[in-house]
Parts: structure tokens; sequence; C-alpha cells
């Protein structure tokens, strides 16, 4: 993948994840405004107790805040296969010079 593209894929996935986080807090405090200090406090532990306490009103933010984290591990992920690859000697194409796709 290259470096711009990968850069845009990373940037996409934080923004979404971003966006997705910025909402469930918003669903947080409206809730209740001890939801919202306590998801913005103490973050990693809370919101995803609040999820799953308030799954009805959180499901669409929560799915698109893991649609983000993945979106965002991507280029990682292609970075580390192409990197394998290539210390094993294989190739990171995906087709011979010839035409003939590789199996």
């Amino acid at each position: 993948m290259p470096d711009t593209a990968r850069i845009a894929v990373l940037i996409a996935g934080i923004v979404i994840s971003a966006g997705a986080t910025l909402r469930l807090l918003y669903l947080a405090y409206h809730t209740r405004l001890w939801w919202g200090l306590m998801c913005t406090f103490f973050f990693v532990p809370m919101i995803p107790i609040f999820v799953l306490v308030h799954w009805k009103k959180t499901r669409r933010a929560a799915i698109l805040l893991i649609a983000g984290l993945v979106v965002t591990a991507v280029p990682f992920v292609v970075d580390t296969v192409q990197t394998r690859l290539r210390d094993r000697g294989g190739t990171t194409q995906s087709v011979f010079e010839d035409g003939r796709a590789l199996c």
C-alpha cells in the first residue's frame, strides 16, 4: 500500500473513531451527568460499561467506533503482512509478470 494511501486510511479511521467517541460521550451526558463525567474522566473502563448498560441507545455509535478502530488498524496489518512476505523471500505482488495469478 503506498504511503499516501496508508496515511489517508489511517486518518479516516481516526476521524471515524473520534466521531463515534464524541457521540458516545454525548449520549452519556444526556443519559445522566454522572455517566458523562465517569466516561470523560475514566474513559477506558467506563465507555464499554456504558455501552453494555445502554446498548439500545448506544449500539450505532459503538459499532461505528469498532469500525473506525478496524479501519485504523488496516495500514498496520498490511505493512506487517508485506514485511513478513518480504522476509520469507516471497513477493508482495499479486500477479506474475506474465499475467498469471498467484495461487
